[in-house]
């Protein structure tokens, strides 16, 4: 298949189960990573979310990208509840945090998304790199067995190459969003009737 800079996956829905019983906190439904303008933005979208409040070496939202086809992640990229919005940690496996300034995340915990986007030179920036989004919900207990999901279901997906856009988004007094250029159209405002006083597009892969 031919790499792209933009990729988006869906996702069986039930899959996440713990003794017997689907946990759809750990269910992940799609997911996505961008490589665009030196930046990596990765999305997660789970068939019920939380607050992150919970998060333990069992209980994570992350994603894994490696270099080579069918191996071991060179880098996790990690969300993590913090103040504001979240807060994200990269780090190769088994080995401590790297420093990433400029990194964002943020999650809505009603709707299951979870966004986040980093330097490409956080991670080395890769001339091509595969992904997968990965969640873990800890059981109850010490003993309990974690509710894991990963997309895509068999490995690293589709290989990413960096891009660039050129583009930006206009809203007109009709209240409607107008791409130009590059920007992708990804619809109008929730709430038309309110005062709109600014517009960024939000990292989740695209769509």
């Amino acid at each position: 298949a031919v790499a792209d800079s933009s990729v988006s996956i869906t996702d069986a829905s039930g899959d996440a189960v713990r003794g017997g019983t689907a946990e759809p906190r750990a269910d992940i439904v799609a997911a996505g990573v961008r490589n665009q303008n030196d930046f990596i933005s990765l999305s997660m979208k789970l068939a019920k979310g939380d607050d992150l409040s919970a998060q333990s070496e069992n209980d994570y939202v992350r994603w894994a990208l490696g270099t080579h086809e069918n191996s071991s992640p060179d880098f996790i990229v990690q969300l993590k509840r913090g103040n504001g919005f979240g807060q994200v940690v990269v780090f190769v496996p088994g080995e401590a945090e790297i420093p990433c300034p400029n990194a964002i995340g943020s999650f809505d915990g009603v709707n299951g998304l979870y966004l986040v986007s980093i330097p490409a030179r956080c991670v080395g920036s890769p001339a091509s790199f595969q992904w997968a989004a990965q969640r873990s919900v800890a059981g109850g207990g010490l003993a309990s067995t974690p509710a894991t999901d990963t997309a895509p279901d068999d490995g690293m997906g589709k290989a990413v190459v960096p891009g660039s856009v050129v583009g930006y988004w206009a809203i007109g007094a009709d209240g409607k969003v107008y791409p130009f250029g590059d920007a992708t159209k990804f619809g109008e405002p929730s709430s038309p009737g309110n005062l709109i006083i600014d517009i960024e597009a939000a990292p989740h892969g695209g769509g």
